[in-house]
């Protein structure tokens, strides 16, 4: 287990500094927040100007035609809309006096995590050249310009997070966790200033990031919340109502899914190769679906009962169990005609990438072995806990209880490697056939088996008292 870093006075110092030099005016500005996002565009236009320039990993697009690429567009530039809206709330909720709510900091670690991810994706396949004609109306050039509109608008998103006070929160979101490598290269510049100034002793960043190679992701060690114990439970009951699981959003692009026995020395043989797999956006439950949400269904249908169902009832924000694959997707049927979206299970794939992220990690919150302030796991509770009760086991993506708690099914049968949705696993015959995936281990399993690569499987028909799922849904505008 890697020691925890100790407190960096002079990077605290540099901050305060840097706010009063940098932040001050976009202080004062930040109550209206379309004027702070313009100033702040101002003040880091150079720098802006020279990330653009930096070369960043094949974009998704690289494969997409034409069709599929306008398609995509016009999903980002909906998701930047949404995005827009909250970048605002954080702007303004900056500007007060009294501390950034706890929900507010996580809401910015999401935002800047979803923009970074847009503004690699939104990165143009190969360089403009001096033959191609900007001003030419073919699709193509079309497609181009309102590429670089949209990562231009991604940008200024982005800058506006800048002009708010969390800089430490900022740094730790974007060259800590190595989300994009552009954020290392802007935020050397700064350091460096500040060391040539005498703000700070020495620069964070003198020793060089490393970042996952083509060939083998690196172990990336990710700061996380940590609180003393369990939070209490997130929601409240409103009874009467159906009601819709919260969902969170996972940007299309790569991701690292199975192991690499170099770096995860648990990693089972069903879990090889690794290999780099590439999913269009989709959005995926927050948390697992709980009984407050599974009774409406009951209510509504009169579906079987799960096992001591009468007991588990009345722990509303608990996660649901006994729950077999035919009934997991019976509740998906009845939740996309009641509401007109059609909700699924995730696939193996879709699941764990939501879990894990892009970097290859070991565990939602990175290679750190597990512990009773990360995710409830090895009987250390003996029972299921309240969805949302580990902010320090949260996915890059948002998700919670992707480790232990309940197994969680999948849509994908129980094929090898490497990962193909094509070749038949994701064709489910809902009459208990078949054994069917199901991920995240559960309560009372040990730290092998809450790895995001680890690999369970159960008959289609059958449910355990440890098993339950989430949901998926395709991204719609």
């Amino acid at each position: 287990m890697s020691e925890q870093k100790p407190a960096n006075p002079g990077r605290r110092r540099f901050f305060g500094e840097l706010l009063s030099n940098m932040g001050r005016e976009a202080g004062l500005l930040a109550r209206d927040a379309g004027l702070a996002a313009r100033e702040i565009g101002r003040v880091l236009a150079d720098a802006g100007e020279e990330i653009h320039a930096v070369a960043v990993e094949t974009p998704i697009h690289a494969d997409l035609d034409e069709a599929e690429l306008t398609e995509r567009l016009d999903a980002i530039d909906g998701e930047l809309a949404e995005l827009e809206g909250q970048v605002q709330r954080l702007v303004e909720a900056a500007a007060q006096p009294q501390p950034l709510a706890a929900e507010d900091r996580e809401l910015l670690r999401r935002v800047a995590e979803l923009l970074a991810a847009h503004h690699t994706e939104l990165q143009e396949n190969a360089p403009v050249t001096a033959e191609t004609d900007d001003e030419s109306d073919d699709e193509a050039s079309v497609l181009r310009r309102r590429r670089q509109a949209l990562r231009d608008w991604t940008w200024k998103l982005i800058t506006a997070l800048f002009g708010i006070r969390l800089f430490d929160a900022l740094y730790e979101t974007f060259v800590s966790n190595e989300l994009v490598p552009w954020a290392a290269e802007q935020w050397r510049g700064i350091f460096a200033q500040a060391e040539a100034a005498g703000v700070i002793e020495r620069s964070p960043l003198s020793s060089p990031l490393t970042s996952p190679t083509a060939e083998s992701p690196s172990p990336v060690e990710t700061p996380t919340p940590k609180p003393e114990t369990p939070t209490p439970p997130r929601r409240t009951s409103r009874p009467g109502r159906i009601l819709v699981p919260e969902m969170v959003t996972v940007p299309a692009g790569h991701f690292w899914m199975g192991s690499d026995k170099r770096i995860d020395k648990d990693a089972d043989d069903d879990e090889l190769p690794q290999h780099r797999l590439y999913l269009p956006g989709y959005r995926i439950g927050k948390y697992p679906v709980t009984n407050e949400e599974y009774a409406a269904f009951l209510a509504a249908t009169g579906h079987r009962k799960p096992y001591r169902w009468e007991e588990n009832q009345s722990r509303l924000d608990h996660p649901v169990v006994d729950v077999s694959w035919d009934a997991a997707t019976a509740y998906c049927r009845w939740l996309s005609e009641t509401t007109g979206q059609r909700y699924r299970l995730p696939s193996e794939a879709e699941w764990e990438k939501a879990a894990r992220g892009t970097d290859g990690r070991i565990y939602p919150w990175g290679n750190q072995p597990p512990d009773e302030r990360r995710c409830n796991f090895n009987n250390n509770v003996k029972d299921t806990t309240p969805v949302g009760s580990y902010p320090a086991g949260v996915s890059p993506y948002g998700c919670y209880d992707m480790a232990g708690n309940v197994w969680e099914w999948t849509s994908s049968l129980s094929w090898d490697y490497p990962y193909r949705a094509d070749d038949g696993r994701e064709v489910q015959v809902e009459d208990g056939n078949g054994l069917s995936v199901y991920r995240g281990g559960a309560y009372w399993v040990d730290r092998k088996l809450v790895r995001c690569a680890y690999r369970g499987w159960y008959l289609a028909g059958d449910g355990n008292d440890d098993n339950g799922y989430r949901l998926a849904t395709g991204l719609s505008r």
